[in-house]
């Protein structure tokens, strides 16, 4: 009840469980179908792009500025699977090395 009062008298505001900007506040299990919005969400960003009109340098840099910050925000809050984090990093390098869903790009680094 203490902790109530405390809150009140700070001016948090109740919020009924749910999420708060696609964060999930409660959840049973996270599991690579918890993420499914933030990969959907960067490939959805690649669709209005046109990577064969940018150089190798402004793919790379609209790759960190843009796809890599998406999942940032939520990574805050729950630990990311690791087949989460490759999709991603397949989805980012992908862009980057002009791949597309119908033609494979060419990889001219291993990322290992």
């Amino acid at each position: 009840m203490m902790g109530l009062n405390l809150s009140n008298g700070l001016g948090f505001k109740k919020v009924e469980l749910g999420s708060i900007s696609r964060v999930h506040l409660l959840h049973k299990r996270v599991t690579s179908e918890t993420y499914r919005y933030v990969i959907d969400r960067m490939r959805q960003k690649l669709l209005g792009w046109k990577a064969k009109s940018l150089s190798l340098s402004g793919r790379i840099t609209l790759a960190k500025s843009v796809l890599a910050t998406i999942p940032t925000y939520v990574m805050q809050t729950m630990l990311v699977p690791k087949g989460v984090c490759f999709e991603m990093e397949k989805i980012i390098c992908g862009f980057v090395w002009g791949s597309t869903e119908k033609k494979k790009g060419v990889h001219l680094v291993g990322w290992d």
